[in-house]
């Protein structure tokens, strides 16, 4: 299965991962914070199924920390949706 990481826990990541979920892929999402990127994935899969799409079983998507590099095995995309601040996206 094709994986998408989506980096970021806000409006605009759970958004997108909504989509990729709905479209079959595993997403994971990941942030600075392990509890906001665990509610940016339940709003996610939330708004897939309000979509009627199917994003599938909530335990074939993951969440994690941006500084654990073990999550991107297998990931054909990466999506970043960070706050427009240049100093904090360089980092």
């Amino acid at each position: 299965m094709d994986r998408v990481v989506v980096i970021g826990t806000g409006t605009m990541a759970s958004g997108i991962l909504a989509g990729f979920a709905g479209s079959g892929f595993s997403v994971v999402v990941l942030g600075r914070d392990a509890q906001r990127a665990q509610q940016s994935l339940e709003a996610g899969l939330a708004t897939a199924r309000k979509l009627g799409t199917d994003p599938g079983e909530t335990s074939r998507h993951a969440t994690g920390l941006i500084n654990d590099w073990s999550d991107w095995q297998g990931v054909v995309w990466v999506l970043e949706t960070v706050t427009e601040d240049l100093g904090l996206k360089r980092r």
